[in-house]
């Protein structure tokens, strides 16, 4: 069995309290559940010559007088199941 990569993609409020331009901070906005939508990809063999997409449903969330940031973690995941390593991206205003 090989490491796998998983890129998980959230989107949160912006809050002062929230780092959504870490590492560090995108897994605490995981491990507190502050996302406000989620969506996980996994690759089993990693190429960065692949295109991924995912998608993220917002039901029932009022945009109005929001401000949402989203960004992706990505993990290396080794075939135990421990991470390996984490790398966040830069987080995109969306609304």
């Amino acid at each position: 069995s090989e490491p796998t990569l998983r890129y998980e993609v959230l989107a949160m409020e912006v809050d002062p309290d929230l780092h959504p331009n870490t590492s560090c901070g995108l897994r605490a906005v995981m491990e507190h559940k502050r996302a406000i939508s989620r969506t996980a990809v996994q690759v089993g063999r990693y190429s960065w010559q692949h295109q991924l997409q995912g998608v993220l449903e917002f039901e029932k969330v009022d945009f109005a007088n929001r401000s949402i940031v989203v960004n992706v973690l990505a993990s290396l995941v080794l075939p135990q199941g421990q991470i390996y390593a984490v790398a966040g991206y830069r987080a995109t205003q969306v609304v």
